[in-house]
């Protein structure tokens, strides 16, 4: 049975929300897939997206694509491929931080 990108993205978006090093690339360009990518931001080393119903990986300093059927085979892919690549996620208490002035008027 194959799964839609929308699921797929979830499980995608959920595998790499933060995880240091990972960060979401919305929208570089009007109709552009959101994407996840390692490494800074301008010239990141792995680019991943869900499109057609399937995982798309790019290794961007060879330009190597790869196709992936579900999360499980990422995982294991850059287990193998890419070791580090999945640190801990990092503490979320749920709460944001606000911006507080260190001044008060008088």
């Amino acid at each position: 049975m194959a799964i839609d990108d929308t699921t797929l993205w979830r499980e995608v978006d959920e595998l790499f929300r933060r995880r240091p090093g990972w960060n979401l690339q919305a929208m570089s360009r009007p109709g552009a897939l959101p994407v996840w990518c390692l490494g800074a931001s301008n010239q990141p080393d792995l680019a991943v997206t869900v499109d057609d119903g399937a995982i798309q990986v790019n290794v961007t300093k060879t330009d190597f694509d790869l196709t992936l059927t579900g999360i499980d085979e990422l995982v294991a892919w850059l287990n193998e491929y890419w070791p580090g690549s999945l640190p801990e996620r990092e503490e979320h208490d749920g709460h944001k931080r606000r911006w507080r002035p260190n001044f008060r008027w008088d």
